[in-house]
């Protein structure tokens, strides 16, 4: 990451956040980088570099607030530029500005990692599939390289649209025939598509 405020990649979708999260935070690891992750969900977690960090929250609902906490405690440690220094953030909004807001104003990512289109959140994002896809499109800042691992051919094609529309620049991520069909095979791969944008070897 160039520093902390443009730290990336963010992780996006409905189901599936964490996977990647995990993944990609323990190939940096084995690589050497100092790596800070933060998962939401139920129960927040920031991993440092494999330390779990529990997140206390003051009430049962995920804030946008926590970032700022996170980002004052950890981000000064980040802001020196060092390229061995990666900062994997999942994205936690759950309407369309919320998450374009964290994508803009708290984390500024090089890369977003879209896992997949599912339908949730559909009160906040969109009653249809093509509404969370253009919901999760429109969120993506100018310049951003985006890894989506959605696998309908259509959904996918209409978010490339959108991206690029954006301003941004899209990676479909391809799963080999051989392991089509399993679940969350589109995370696994996604993995190798961020390491390849990155120009770094993907692994095995």
């Amino acid at each position: 990451a160039r520093d902390a405020s443009e730290a990336g990649p963010a992780l996006r979708g409905t189901r599936g956040k964490w996977s990647p999260g995990r993944r990609l935070a323990a190939v940096f690891n084995r690589r050497g980088y100092d790596v800070l992750t933060k998962i939401t969900g139920n129960q927040p977690t920031l991993l440092r570099n494999g330390d779990v960090i529990p997140i206390e929250r003051t009430g049962p609902y995920t804030t946008l607030y926590e970032n700022i906490d996170v980002l004052r405690e950890f981000g000064s440690q980040l802001t020196a530029y060092a390229p061995e220094n990666v900062a994997i953030f999942e994205n936690q909004g759950i309407t369309e500005y919320t998450t374009r807001l964290i994508n803009e104003r708290f984390v500024r990512p090089h890369i977003v990692v879209i896992a997949n289109v599912r339908q949730d959140h559909q009160d906040t994002l969109g009653r249809t599939l093509r509404d969370l896809a253009r919901a999760f499109a429109r969120t993506i800042p100018p310049g951003t390289k985006v890894v989506n691992g959605e696998q309908n051919p259509v959904l996918a094609e209409y978010m490339r649209d959108e991206i690029e529309q954006q301003g941004g620049e899209m990676r479909q991520v391809t799963i080999p025939d051989d392991q089509q069909g399993r679940i969350g095979a589109e995370t696994v791969y996604a993995v190798n598509d961020v390491l390849r944008l990155l120009d770094m070897e993907p692994v095995p």
